[in-house]
Formats: structure tokens, sequence, C-alpha cells
């Protein structure tokens, strides 16, 4: 069978007058891949399968994916501003009820202080501060 074949092949170079030499050479520019050269510059780990599907996640979860990197930075940061704001609000209900446990205490002196309040026979005189 293979002696069939090559007596149709050399005929078929002998018919459109071929070299066996031309033929090669188209046959090999045939089958040339242009990126093959660039292929083979590319350190051999990175041509293995794995590492190429592993970068390929990591660049996917790291810019495209729902919960990329930015999106994480911005909830972090919002988190922990949220944390601080938290402690704020603490220290002034903390200083609220301590003023709540003075006014109860002097509830006269708070009356006279922030509202300016007087019995019948007083007079109240406001000193005010220029800065």
């Amino acid at each position: 069978m293979f002696y069939c074949w090559s007596k149709v092949f050399f005929v078929y170079l002998s018919v459109f007058k071929f070299d066996l030499t031309e033929f090669l050479f188209f046959h090999s520019m045939a089958r040339f891949n242009p990126l093959k050269f660039l292929v083979k510059k590319i350190p051999a780990p990175l041509r293995n399968k794995y590492v190429l599907t592993l970068c390929l996640f990591v660049v996917w979860m790291l810019i495209f994916d729902k919960h990329d990197v930015m999106t994480q930075w911005s909830l972090g940061s919002t988190y922990y501003g949220l944390i601080e704001e938290k402690e704020n609000y603490r220290e002034k209900i903390k200083q609220t009820r301590e003023d709540k446990i003075n006014i109860n205490k002097d509830i006269e002196k708070y009356a006279r202080e922030k509202y300016y309040m007087k019995r019948k026979n007083e007079d109240v005189f406001i000193f005010v501060d220029e800065k």
C-alpha cells in the first residue's frame, strides 16, 4: 500500500514539475507556526498548563472578580472607619451620661448656666470673651 501511495506522490511531482526540495520547502512552510518562536522564548515553568491556569486564576481574582482587590480594600477602609466612628460615639455616650449625672446633682446651676434662668429678685450679667 505504501508503495502505491509513494508512486502517486512522485507522479504528482513529475506532472506539476516540482522538485522534491521545492515540495519539502513548501510543505514545511505550510506547517510553519510563527508563534512557536515566541512560545519557545517563554521559560519552561511558565509554559506548564497548571502554572498558566494558576496565573490566569490569580489575575481573574485580582482584577475581574466581584470581590477583587480594590473592592476588598475599600470595604476594609470602610470597616475600620466605622470602628473608629463607633468608638467616637461610645465616648460621646460616656460623656453624655457623666453630664446627666452632673445635671441631676446640680440642676439649678445647670439651668442658670445653659438657659440663663434667674430668680425674681436677681439680675444676670453675661460676659462674652471676644477672641
